[in-house]
């Protein structure tokens, strides 16, 4: 027997997510964000960071 836990179980598509076979459980990171388990992602900057 194997476990497997994934943050992305669907795949996208113009019309709806199309979700893995064996998912017994949905928890959408708005959700996580609004019950407080996680942290709101944010991107940090420096003012002279150079990209090249």
């Amino acid at each position: 027997m194997g476990l497997e836990l994934t943050d992305t179980p669907s795949v996208e598509t113009s019309k709806e997510p199309i979700y893995l076979k064996y998912v017994i459980y949905k928890y959408s990171l708005g959700k996580a964000i609004t019950d407080g388990c996680v942290k709101e992602p944010a991107v940090g900057t420096r003012k002279d960071f150079n990209f090249h």
